[in-house]
């Protein structure tokens, strides 16, 4: 127990100190932590995925905006792609819970689509996070036709 509140202080740290060398501009500083944090969020959540869901998550996302600002989108489009999937189930389960970064990974993976090109792709997260919304919502639900809103604005 005291090892993984331990593993969870020094990852948060290490997101926590990447993040702020970002801010400053050395990026390269930061994707190394953002691996280092990785590597260690990657073991505690094949161990206890439900316990470690959402730093893992949390970790993968960080490191996949930092690859994407500095051009290298695709690489970070599969961490964002992860990140998602893993958070979907989970938001599916617990929409109040999980909804915050539900829908922060989606727009960071739609915005690395458009940033590349990949509009069909984007289309396609935005319309499956509609599926997913009617699912758990319903038509008629206020978070149901923001998103119907966004889809035939933004992806016309």
């Amino acid at each position: 127990k005291d090892n993984d509140r331990w593993a969870e202080l020094y990852t948060t740290s290490l997101n926590n100190l990447a993040m702020s060398l970002q801010s400053t501009g050395e990026v390269q500083e930061a994707i190394e932590l953002h691996k280092e944090a990785l590597k260690i969020t990657k073991r505690l959540y094949e161990k206890d995925n439900n316990r470690w869901a959402e730093l893992y998550t949390k970790t993968l996302n960080n490191l996949a905006l930092s690859l994407q600002s500095t051009g290298e989108v695709q690489e970070a489009i599969k961490l964002f792609k992860e990140a998602l999937e893993i958070m979907e189930v989970r938001y599916e389960k617990f929409p109040q819970m999980w909804e915050r970064y539900y829908k922060t990974f989606i727009g960071n993976l739609i915005r690395a689509y458009k940033e590349e090109g990949m509009l069909d792709e984007a289309r396609r997260v935005k319309e499956r996070e509609l599926e997913v919304a009617r699912e758990l919502f319903g038509e008629d639900d206020p978070k149901t036709k923001e998103i119907e809103k966004e889809l035939g604005t933004k992806y016309e």
